[in-house]
């Protein structure tokens, strides 16, 4: 129970490893295996990992951590996204991210109110906007950078 006013926080850490239509509310870390699905969510976790499908609306309040066989259909609300060394993720519309560390590789416009770090491992496909850009020796950007601007009004509801 929380202490200012008295609702209910759930703290728990789940981890989805077959097929269920449920929503997620915690403050914990949410798990989706590469065999687990959900389908017709809408989720709220501190740290999220997608390996399987996730089908809904999806908010990582801290992080978003994708694998390769990750299917995400619907729409995204990213604190932090990261996509692990030798992992490929594609999205089709703008992901608009606090922050972004990219090791594998990223096809898909990238909008951040923070720092987007490129480990040297990472491909980035897509146009980058962004208040700051590290890109490490041996990583490949292909797509237009615009770096060092105000992203007050595109960042996430809930910065």
């Amino acid at each position: 129970m929380c202490k200012r006013c008295g609702r209910y926080v759930d703290l728990h850490d789940y981890c989805i490893t077959s097929a269920i239509a449920k929503n997620y509310r915690t403050k914990g870390s949410l798990a989706i295996e590469p065999k687990g699905a959900v389908y017709n969510s809408e989720s709220v976790a501190t740290d999220v990992a997608i390996k399987g499908q996730f089908h809904g609306k999806l908010t990582a309040e801290h992080s978003l951590t994708i694998y390769s066989g990750a299917d995400i259909k619907g729409s995204l609300t990213i604190g932090r996204l990261i996509i692990p060394a030798e992992n490929v993720f594609r999205w089709r519309n703008w992901l608009n991210v606090r922050s972004a560390d990219i090791a594998g590789e990223l096809a898909a416009n990238l909008r951040a109110s923070g720092t987007i770090t490129l480990k040297s491992s990472a491909r980035m496909l897509g146009d980058v906007e962004a208040s700051a850009l590290v890109i490490e020796e041996g990583a490949v950007v292909v797509g237009m950078l615009r770096i060092g601007l105000k992203m007050e009004n595109k960042q996430p509801a809930f910065l």
